[in-house]
């Protein structure tokens, strides 16, 4: 069992920077890096909407934060995920075009997966390694949310294969497709497997975990739906079966991995014991949960995490494992009244 012993504020809104949402942690040599979609505007495709990162080498005390990927004209950037290959620190965002003039919010409608190394000094030119393409007959943006994972494969290059949760996602069109950008060789190619077939629903923000025997269990949001999704796939994810709706209720997205000690850890948002006709982000995304489980399909929930967010919309999860504690990321707003979240909460879960 989990207990949530700390919660600490990663980021603040202050002036020039009122936007925090879709946060990631990792930890790499040494200190915590937490990175975010941000900017000075309270909306989602703002002027300099760029990803932000901020360190920390004992999770409560945070550096400011500082970019560390920033648009082109007309672009605006989208999800990052940090995560760690070998010896590498890496991230992943969506380069999506939009004009920030515009007044309207953004809408992900096109635009490329980009990957980008740490070599402890600075970062490497961005590269594309999922192109958009289409989802149900129209254009989408390919993107990810959730860490990869490396699983042992014969006949690899290295003897492992890198797996990546991806998403097609255009908002106009409200249309979503999943699938996995799988690559054998240390990650110089990318290519994607077969969508998830998901019996008419649309399914996105996927997060995958490798269960006990080599499966892959890949759990997703669906659009007019609240329980959380599954697919799994028996060949390195090449191939999905079905995705089948889960017992789990989430208004919002669920991160989920695999503990160094054995079992998994899920983290999201539990609508089931949420005021009945609660709607809306800021009533909706409460309840903030650490669900365990020992063979990855079947998830119990554990405890509640950072109670006191209640009320502000706290949602997002992401989670690194560290000598034996979970550290976890969230965004929220700092008052109620405000439209698009502002903050970055960090959680920390130790077993009890």
């Amino acid at each position: 069992m989990f207990a949530n012993i700390e919660n600490v504020t990663i980021h603040a809104p202050a002036a020039g920077h009122n936007y925090c949402h879709d946060p990631t942690i990792v930890r790499f040599q040494g200190q915590f890096w937490a990175a975010w979609q941000g900017g000075p505007e309270n909306r989602e495709g703002g002027n300099a909407q760029a990803i932000w990162a901020a360190t920390s080498t004992d999770f409560r005390s945070w550096s400011a934060p500082f970019p560390i990927a920033e648009p082109t004209s007309k672009h605006v950037l989208f999800a990052p995920v940090l995560w760690v290959w070998g010896e590498q620190l890496c991230l992943t965002y969506l380069d999506n075009k939009h004009d920030p003039a515009q007044s309207t919010e953004a809408k992900i409608r096109w635009g490329p997966l980009i990957l980008r190394h740490w070599d402890g000094r600075q970062w490497s030119e961005a590269k594309c390694i999922a192109d958009p393409d289409e989802a149900q007959g129209v254009p989408a943006a390919a993107s990810v949310v959730n860490k990869p994972i490396v699983v042992r494969k014969s006949g690899a290059e290295i003897g492992e294969r890198l797996i990546l949760p991806l998403q097609y996602i255009n908002d106009d069109s409200v249309v979503r497709d999943c699938a996995a950008l799988l690559s054998d060789d240390g990650g110089r190619t990318f290519r994607v497997s077969e969508r998830v077939p998901t019996c008419g629903y649309r399914l996105f923000e996927p997060s995958v975990i490798e269960l006990p025997g080599g499966r892959l269990a890949m759990y997703m949001r669906a659009v007019d739906d609240d329980f959380i999704w599954c697919s799994c796939s028996d060949d390195g994810g090449e191939h999905w079966h079905e995705a089948e709706r889960t017992r789990l209720l989430n208004p919002g997205k669920t991160a989920v991995c695999a503990l160094s000690g054995g079992g998994y850890l899920m983290c999201y948002n539990d609508l089931l014991h949420t005021e009945p006709g609660a709607s809306g982000p800021i009533a909706r995304r409460r309840n903030l949960t650490a669900a365990v489980s020992e063979d990855g399909l079947t998830f119990q929930p554990d405890c509640y995490i950072d109670t006191e967010s209640n009320g502000f919309g706290i949602s997002y999860p992401d989670m690194c494992e560290h000598e034996g504690r979970v550290y976890a990321i969230t965004s929220r707003r700092n008052d109620p009244s405000v439209h698009r979240p502002n903050m970055a909460r960090g959680h920390v879960l130790e077993k009890v």
